[in-house]
């Protein structure tokens, strides 16, 4: 017959009833005459009843499970709203990228304003004012009291 300290790791597994049977009769033998692996064992089988009382579940009725089931069927049949997949996301910032620098070609290249001839116009003082940016304002003068034309352009 083995000692406490051979049998202590078997304790566990004695009392969940998972040995086999011969040394489950020695582990018996052994408990019935060592008070001290007694206390052990008891420790045990309180430990196994609390635990087996803290995860039982209340009962359930056949109709609540009907219930639950309907519901999560619903959820697995209702529509979702499709997510937009990564290549579809990366295809409209293409496009939009496209369609910027197709913006900014366009505005580059876009035509110079038609100047308007002014028959009104007296041939007088033409003068060029140096801008911003390379811009020169031309400012042709009208005859007294009327209103002068000013023209803003960009040297090219």
């Amino acid at each position: 017959m083995r000692g406490c300290a051979a049998l202590a790791e078997l304790l566990g597994p004695w009392a969940d009833g998972e040995l086999d049977p011969s040394l489950g009769a020695e582990m018996e033998q052994h408990v019935r005459g060592c008070p001290s692996c007694a206390r052990a064992a008891e420790a045990f089988g309180r430990l196994d009843d609390a635990a087996a009382s803290a995860f039982t579940t209340p009962p359930v009725s056949e109709a609540r499970w009907d219930e639950v089931w309907r519901g999560i069927d619903r959820e697995i049949r209702r529509p979702r709203a499709r997510a937009l997949s990564r290549a579809r996301v990366w295809g409209f910032a293409a496009a939009a990228v496209v369609l910027l620098c197709a913006g900014a070609v366009a505005w580059r290249l876009r035509p110079a304003r038609p100047v308007a001839v002014y028959a009104d116009l007296r041939p007088g003082v033409v003068e060029y004012v140096e801008g911003p940016s390379d811009r020169y304002v031309t400012m042709l003068s009208a005859a007294e009291g009327e209103v002068p034309v000013v023209y803003v352009t960009e040297v090219q």
